[in-house]
């Protein structure tokens, strides 16, 4: 329901839940807004009480505020273009001036491989290699050509008991996502920081 009441096609459009969106562009965004509903009047039907015939001839004034209306919807695409221009994860990159997510900006920007510890519910799970490709302020990770070791808590039996092991396993991955809770500490890859 709440896409069809933005689709400007759909019977079911709501002008207020367009306007509060603010994603919602009109079919035509360089159609010329009128600029109260008394210039609706000419869109009704001939043979409608509230019909107004458009005018032959403008007046100045007329002319002079169609055009700051023109104006102003441009300005505002513009804007609204602008906005949508800078990626929000680069938005956040950008905002730290210091403290420890520095380091992260530094590593997203030179490309540099980073070494994160990560957890589990019961202790430390493994370690992930990799190059940062974005994050957030709670460390929230994404990582590109990751390079994993971690443990898995098994459970089975044996002579009749149940018993707990941990298992190592090791994987490559493309990218994958850490959440910040499960992140222990983060540092530049020990090969990759001699160097620098």
């Amino acid at each position: 329901m709440h896409g069809s009441s933005l689709n400007f096609a759909s019977r079911h459009f709501d002008p207020l839940a367009a306007l509060a969106s603010g994603t919602c562009l009109p079919p035509v965004p360089s159609a010329q807004p009128l600029n109260n509903l008394y210039s609706y009047r000419r869109l009704l039907p001939t043979d409608h009480e509230d019909y107004l015939a458009p005018a032959t001839v403008r007046s100045a004034s007329n002319e002079s505020e169609a055009r700051v209306s023109r104006r102003s919807y441009q300005h505002q695409l513009a804007l609204r273009s602008a906005r949508h221009a800078t990626h929000p994860l680069d938005a956040i990159s950008n905002g730290v001036s210091g403290g420890p997510l520095l380091l992260l900006k530094g590593a997203v920007a030179s490309g540099a491989p980073l070494l994160v510890v990560t957890r589990h519910a019961h202790g430390v799970r493994g370690r992930c290699t990799g190059r940062l490709a974005a994050f957030d302020k709670h460390l929230n990770l994404v990582l590109r050509d990751v390079s994993e070791r971690y443990t898995v808590l098994m459970r089975g039996k044996r002579d009749g008991r149940t018993v707990r092991w941990q298992e190592a396993r090791q994987r490559t991955l493309r990218q994958a996502f850490l959440h910040g809770s499960a992140v222990v500490s983060v540092s530049l890859h020990p090969q990759h920081a001699s160097g620098v």
